[in-house]
């Protein structure tokens, strides 16, 4: 769960459809599938908020390792310091296919949106 000065406000939840963050326990790692790891955003917060958690959601092998060897970690790039360069080389990391096929679903999508497919 994101700590309480950027986590998402609850007005934008439904509880009948949306589920909540949990917050990121050994439990959590050890039976998701998918887990979406993104950085905190300098630019869209006050400097002392960004500086206080900036480091606050850190994959390293140790963590990843938890997982199970078919889940897949996710984080839209580019990286700043959430994810330690080790983590590349293990089977769960999945983002840079994930950027690699964001191009030609990008594409189809565009041309879906122009009727050209």
């Amino acid at each position: 769960m994101a700590p309480k000065e950027i986590q998402i406000p609850d007005k934008y939840f439904d509880p009948s459809v949306d589920k909540k963050f949990f917050e990121l326990t050994d439990e959590i790692l050890e039976t998701s599938d998918v887990i979406y790891d993104t950085r905190i955003q300098k630019e869209r917060l006050d400097l002392e908020v960004y500086q206080k958690h900036k480091n606050a959601f850190h994959f390293d092998a140790e963590k990843v390792n938890k997982m199970k060897p078919n889940a897949i970690l996710m984080h839209p790039l580019p990286r700043v310091n959430e994810i330690a360069y080790e983590v590349d080389e293990l089977p769960q990391a999945k983002y840079f296919e994930q950027a690699i096929n964001g191009v030609p679903v990008r594409m189809a999508l565009i041309a879906r949106g122009l009727g050209l497919i």
